[in-house]
């Protein structure tokens, strides 16, 4: 009878401690199993579902490559295999098509089994992944910013240089007579100068170089005067179509510099159109950050809105539009679609918009047009205003981008 108690006890003890560890076993998180020499899974903890997502009964017997579809190449590789030939651990890592990745551990024991234990380092790859592009980045910035101060520092000599022969210039046709013959070459050379000098400006302005004296601006009121200062230097074929909010959106701004990304987003627009050329829209207005088009392509690439609200200047056609392949580049200096010598404009918008702390959003499909939105940080005074234009939420989705 003691007997018979004592062993009862003793069988009691044994289950407890069965169930304990296979409780422990499947409290781990990671998966594991034990694999015989034919890859064949002996025992699996509850784990192993999660990790193959299928049920624990299909997984016992079953081959372990079967189950993770390694194909012959990765067996021959197989860590368990070289564990059981070297009775060392050994250790792997597999990715998935889906993009999980896992980290296979092998410790042979006797018996000729191993133990195989799986840990999902998918999200460490991810954040190793992503340190590895943040600093990629940080690295093409430094480089970025570097060039831009060296070509920065060369377009401003460039330009004091220039600056010193047109007045060298200026001073030896003054002391030539009109019919002299050399004063046509004095005129040649002084255009080439002034060529050159604008080129040498425009470089400045898209290093962000050149934003000239700031002062509160009504962004339409600039708009419609330059448009109206200059309309006969316009392309006698061009139309537009003025939406310009009074008052408009105020911004810390340059009057040159606005004329200039009016003028450059102009003639970009104008040169996109086949005859008979239709009419561009020019519009002003508000626009809130949520309400920034999804689809739209903003420049700089990492720019992000850091307020509500942005002052807007929106030109649109609907001319040949951009070519997907060719939409990062269309910022980039000297990168044109068009005839040789052209460029520098859409640089130089990005430039002082940059400058400026804003961004120019892109909307374009060929053969449909193109829709250039420059967002300005709105002035103090506009954003506590509550004019005409506050609540505007137009949308520029029927149009969008180009070259």
């Amino acid at each position: 009878m003691l007997f018979t108690a004592q062993h009862q006890q003793t069988e009691t003890a044994i289950e407890a401690a069965k169930q304990q560890w296979e409780k422990t076993f499947d409290a781990i998180s990671d998966w594991v199993c034990l694999v015989d020499r034919d890859y064949r899974i002996v025992r699996t903890n509850t784990s192993g579902a999660d990790f193959l997502r299928i049920p624990i009964r299909e997984i016992i017997g079953r081959q372990c490559y079967d189950l993770v579809q390694c194909n012959l190449e990765s067996f021959e590789k197989c860590p368990l295999q070289r564990a059981l030939q070297s009775g060392l651990r050994e250790e792997n890592e597999i990715k998935f098509p889906d993009g999980r990745w896992w980290h296979i551990v092998i410790d042979p024991i006797d018996s000729g089994l191993a133990v195989k234990i799986v840990s999902d380092i998918t999200q460490r790859k991810q954040a190793e992944a992503e340190k590895e592009q943040m600093q990629a980045r940080q690295y093409e910035h430094r480089k970025s910013e570097s060039l831009n101060r060296m070509a920065g520092a060369i377009a401003h000599h460039f330009n004091n240089q220039l600056s010193v022969i047109q007045g060298n210039l200026e001073l030896a046709m003054s002391d030539v007579t009109a019919d002299s013959g050399i004063t046509q070459n004095l005129i040649q050379a002084m255009q080439a100068a002034k060529r050159s000098a604008e080129i040498s400006r425009m470089l400045l302005n898209f290093l962000g170089w050149n934003p000239g004296g700031m002062e509160l601006l009504d962004l339409s009121k600039v708009c419609a005067d330059h448009l109206a200062k200059f309309k006969k230097t316009l392309p006698p074929d061009l139309s537009l179509e003025l939406e310009l909010r009074e008052p408009g959106p105020l911004v810390q701004n340059n009057v040159q510099n606005l004329q200039l990304i009016l003028f450059s987003l102009i003639s970009n627009a104008h040169e996109a159109l086949d005859d008979p050329k239709p009419p561009l829209t020019v519009a002003t207005k508000t626009i809130s950050a949520e309400d920034i088009p999804g689809q739209a392509k903003w420049f700089p690439i990492d720019w992000r809105p850091n307020q509500n609200r942005y002052a807007c200047l929106e030109v649109t056609d609907r001319g040949c539009g951009i070519d997907p392949d060719d939409l990062d580049k269309i910022f980039d200096p000297f990168f044109t679609t068009k005839f040789t010598g052209r460029g520098l404009s859409l640089a130089a918008v990005l430039g002082l918009v940059s400058a400026a702390d804003g961004a120019v959003l892109v909307q374009s499909r060929v053969e449909q047009g193109s829709t250039f939105q420059v967002l300005l940080p709105l002035a103090e005074k506009a954003a506590l205003g509550t004019g005409p234009d506050a609540d505007d939420s137009r949308g520029s989705s029927s149009a969008e981008n180009d070259r």
